[in-house]
């Protein structure tokens, strides 16, 4: 059986939800599964591993945070992060994005939380991105399905 490498440490929390998630989703940036998909935040979500965790991983930092109210309902499919609040079109650092890979999958995705926009891509922090979580960045294409503000 494989093992998984545990989560990286935890900042103090402040109080304020938006900074606090914010601030547990930058200390975990560097942590890197050992084996695919074995990892700490669907071991603690889920209470197994392996697993697809861009999910996992959004909703244990929003656990780690305090605010355990905004994970939504499926949280494990990235399209259900549509739910974690309203749309907006003036994205704000700690919302989430949501992207649906048109191949023919259904409701495969990715989900993450937003940094910022540089020359037309999206710079998102999240989880299973090349095995680690990573600050990356993606095209606001078709595949693009929006940025959605928690109700910190």
């Amino acid at each position: 059986m494989a093992t998984y490498p545990p989560a990286l440490p935890l900042p103090k929390l402040t109080g304020d939800r938006r900074k606090d998630f914010i601030n547990v989703v930058h200390s975990q940036y560097g942590y890197k599964e050992i084996v695919e998909d074995y990892n700490a935040y669907s071991q603690e979500m889920r209470g197994y591993t392996p697993a697809i965790w861009c999910g996992d991983f959004i909703a244990w930092c929003l656990k780690k945070a305090g605010c355990s109210d905004l994970i939504p309902y499926g949280y494990e499919n990235s399209q259900n992060w549509k739910n974690v609040g309203e749309k907006t079109n003036s994205p704000q650092k700690g919302d989430i994005v949501v992207f649906k890979w048109n191949k023919g999958q259904g409701s495969v995705g990715h989900a993450g939380m937003f940094e910022y926009i540089k020359d037309g891509r999206i710079f998102m922090i999240g989880g299973n991105q090349q095995d680690t979580v990573n600050l990356s960045s993606y095209p606001m294409n078709d595949e693009f399905q929006g940025f959605y503000r928690p109700k910190f």
